[in-house]
């Protein structure tokens, strides 16, 4: 139960994150921050509320699964994660953040 839980969980992390990327305040990409800052607090209260790490896998692994198809196109031709700069730094420093928050060590 809590494997299908923290798929969820990352499913909503992911889904928010997405969401929030492209979204700016004048030039600064405000979105794009507060998309990293919660993807890797995310990650972390997951681990610590379930305390495994395979738990922690399976929520990234939600997480890569529902950007990559943001990342695609649909069956109406629609993209929610454009390669453009924002979108391009998202999927990249959206993983490195989704990897530190996994491997870093809880206390």
């Amino acid at each position: 139960m809590k494997y299908l839980a923290s798929f969820c969980a990352g499913l909503v992390l992911s889904f928010t994150s997405i969401a929030l990327h492209d979204l700016r305040a004048g030039s600064f990409p405000l979105g794009l921050v507060m998309a990293l800052l919660a993807t890797f607090f995310g990650v972390r209260l997951i681990r610590q509320r379930w305390g495994s790490v395979r738990v922690t896998l399976v929520a990234a692994a939600a997480w890569v699964l529902l950007v990559m198809r943001a990342g695609t196109f649909s069956a109406g031709r629609e993209i929610l994660i454009v390669g453009s700069t924002v979108g391009n730094a998202f999927i990249v420093l959206g993983l490195a953040a989704l990897i530190a928050g996994v491997l870093i060590p809880s206390k």
